[in-house]
């Protein structure tokens, strides 16, 4: 089974989840709320990508990867 994520506008959930009510092959239908991110996570995210996909994290994956 596949999920897949569906973002729509706030006026537009119900008639999507009638039309998706329609489909049989529709298994579960499901409401989330979205998350919204601090002005720090964002402020930081920048910089620690750097740290995260830096070369030295990077020189093994040659030896990993067959």
């Amino acid at each position: 089974m596949k999920t897949i994520e569906i973002s729509v506008n706030d006026q537009d959930v119900s008639k999507l989840r009638s039309f998706l009510t329609k489909l049989d092959f529709v298994k579960l239908i499901k409401e989330k709320k979205s998350v919204e991110i601090d002005s720090a996570t964002r402020l930081s995210e920048q910089s620690l990508a750097e740290e995260w996909e830096s070369k030295e994290d990077s020189r093994y994956e040659k030896y990993f990867k067959k």
